[in-house]
């Protein structure tokens, strides 16, 4: 069972502390739906525990075979959706490398795409064998004109690399508004370590190990 909550951690976050406990006896983990979706290789149940979470959106994009749901209420909190779905490439995304990182992750591709009024850029990443004990975030670095011009905004996200296992599909976004113009932009992305704040090295390139992935050039016409 995977959950799909507004947070990873229980013993911080009120939802995943509330599930964390009702399948205390089940096999399961728990992702933060508000930056990141697991797609579970084979078949998997997911359990989607606010039904405005971002992961949603990104799960209907990324378009895989969901052939059995179901929407059950809890009261006065929001309702909680399961779905079973089987691992699959999803669609929508950009080629781009792959691209391998230490500890046997590999950078699939990317999506860009207009979320209301935002220009969300959507991370495929395989997962090729868990990293427990390891807490990652993802970087985004947004320039705007010329691809080695600064650096004019920033996101990092979590991508609840505590609860992946061997053959998942992760799917990681990070939202943009009030973007100067047109474009073109460009995103300079990868993961980096916390606490440490060491980015986890490339090893396609091994001259420059810490050099970020760059991705572009994405236009918002």
């Amino acid at each position: 069972m995977v959950v799909i909550a507004p947070g990873d951690a229980p013993e911080f976050d009120p939802e995943p502390a509330i599930f964390d406990v009702l399948l205390w006896d089940y096999p399961h983990r728990i992702v933060d739906g508000r930056s990141a979706l697991i797609i579970p290789n084979g078949e998997a149940n997911l359990l989607v525990t606010s039904p405005g979470l971002p992961a949603l959106e990104e799960l209907q994009a990324a378009g895989p075979s969901a052939f059995r749901r179901a929407e059950f209420g809890r009261g006065g909190w929001p309702p909680v959706l399961a779905l079973t779905v089987n691992n699959g490439q999803p669609p929508g995304f950009a080629p781009f490398g792959p691209v391998p990182l230490a500890g046997d992750t590999e950078y699939l591709g990317y999506r860009w795409r207009r979320v209301g009024d935002r220009w969300r850029l959507s991370s495929l990443w395989r997962v090729g064998r868990p990293r427990p004990g390891e807490i990652l975030l993802q970087f985004h670095h947004l320039r705007a004109g010329d691809e080695n011009g600064p650096v004019i905004t920033t996101q990092d996200v979590r991508v609840s690399s505590g609860a992946w296992r061997g053959g998942d599909l992760v799917i990681v976004w990070a939202d943009f508004g009030a973007l100067p113009g047109q474009g073109p932009f460009w995103v300079d992305t990868g993961l980096y370590q916390y606490p440490e704040i060491r980015r986890v090295d490339r090893l396609d390139q091994p001259m420059n190990p810490q050099g970020p992935i760059r991705l572009g050039p994405f236009y918002t016409d």
